[in-house]
C-alpha cells in the first residue's frame, strides 16, 4: 500500500521514534540507524521522521513504522480484519463502533484488511495486548511496539449532509479507551490470594483504622495525612508509602486501600487515572508481608 506522508499526523512526525520495515518470513521486521536491525527498547537505533521517509524512498524498505513508548502517552489500538466480506469500506459492527467511540487518527494498515487508531490515553498494566474478537482481533500497545503507519485514513460514510469523512487528529479520550477496554473484556483478571495468605485483622471502620494509625504511627500518619505534598518530594514515593501504610492495617484488600487512601492530604488529580492507583496499590499489597492487629475497645 502506497504511503501518503502528507496525511500523517505532525506530532508524531515531530518525535524521533520512527524505524522502517521489511517484510521477512512473513514478518515486517523493523529497522533502524545504518540499515541496522531496530530494537523497540532501544531509541538509539532509531530515526527521525525525515530519515525514515528518505529511506522509504530509496525503495530498499517497505514501510514506516511509529514505536510506542511509554513516557510518550500514545496508545496504539490495532482492530485487525475488520471488514465486512468482500469489502474495504464497511467495517464489522464491533469496529464500526470502536472507531466512532474513540474518534481519533485511524488509518487503514498495510495490508488493507484492519485499521490502526492512535489515541492519546494511559493503558492499565493488566491490558490483555491481544483479544479475538467475532473473527477478527483487538491489539493494545502503549510501549516497547511499533506499528506500522500507512497515512492512509480511514473514510466512511456519514454526518449531516451525508458525506465521506474521517479522523484526522489525534485526540485525548481515556474515557472512551476505557470503555473499549470494558465492553470487550481487555483487561486480566487480578490475581486472588489464596485464603491463606490473608491476614485475619479486626474489621474496623475507616475512621477507626485512621486513629489507629495515628496511634500506632503517629510520624507516618502526621507526613501521609495531614500535610499537602512539598515541592521536590517524589510523589509517587509517598503515594506507595501511604498505600503500604494502610495495607498493614485494612490487609490485603485494594478497594478498601484506595478508599482509605483518599482520606489523605496527599489526594491529587492524578489517582483518578484508571492505571495509576490501582497499580501502586498492587505495589504495596505485593510488598507487605507483615501487619498490625487492632484489637477492638471492649
Amino acid at each position: 500500500m502506497k504511503i501518503k506522508p502528507q496525511s500523517i499526523p505532525a506530532e508524531l512526525r515531530e518525535r524521533d521514534q520512527w524505524v522502517v520495515w521489511r517484510l521477512m518470513n512473513g514478518r515486517k521486521m523493523p529497522f533502524g540507524r545504518d540499515g541496522q536491525p531496530a530494537d523497540t527498547t532501544d531509541p538509539r537505533t532509531w530515526l527521525s521522521y525525515a530519515q525514515a521517509h528518505s529511506r522509504v524512498k530509496m525503495g530498499d524498505v517497505q514501510g514506516l513504522g511509529f514505536v510506542f513508548t511509554r513516557g510518550s502517552g500514545y496508545v496504539g489500538v490495532d482492530l485487525d480484519d475488520c471488514y465486512a466480506a468482500n469489502a474495504r469500506t464497511v467495517l464489522l459492527p464491533w469496529a464500526h463502533r470502536i472507531v466512532h467511540q474513540l474518534r481519533s487518527w485511524t488509518e487503514r494498515s498495510p495490508s488493507g484488511h484492519g485499521l490502526h487508531i492512535i489515541v492519546r490515553a494511559p493503558l492499565p498494566p493488566n491490558v490483555r495486548h491481544k483479544t479475538p474478537v467475532n473473527g477478527g482481533a483487538i491489539e493494545l500497545y502503549s510501549s516497547k511496539r511499533y506499528f506500522t503507519i500507512t497515512g492512509r485514513a480511514f473514510t466512511y460514510l456519514g454526518g449531516e449532509p451525508l458525506a465521506e469523512r474521517r479522523y484526522e487528529r489525534i485526540r485525548t479520550c481515556p474515557g472512551a479507551l476505557a470503555s473499549v477496554i470494558a465492553e470487550h473484556g481487555l483487561l486480566k483478571a487480578p490475581p486472588v490470594l489464596p485464603a491463606a495468605s490473608k491476614p485475619r485483622l479486626t474489621k474496623l471502620s475507616d475512621a477507626a483504622v485512621l486513629k489507629a494509625i495515628k496511634v500506632n504511627d503517629p510520624r507516618e500518619h502526621a507526613a501521609l495525612f495531614e500535610r499537602p505534598y512539598v515541592d521536590g518530594e517524589d510523589r509517587s514515593q509517598l503515594d506507595f508509602r501511604l498505600a503500604a501504610l494502610i495495607t498493614r492495617y485494612v490487609g490485603r484488600d485494594p478497594e478498601r486501600i484506595a478508599r482509605v487512601m483518599w482520606r489523605s492530604t496527599l489526594g491529587r488529580e492524578k489517582w483518578q487515572r484508571p492505571d495509576y492507583l490501582p497499580r501502586t496499590v498492587a505495589r504495596a499489597i505485593q510488598s507487605t508481608d507483615t501487619f498490625v492487629i487492632v484489637r477492638r475497645p471492649a
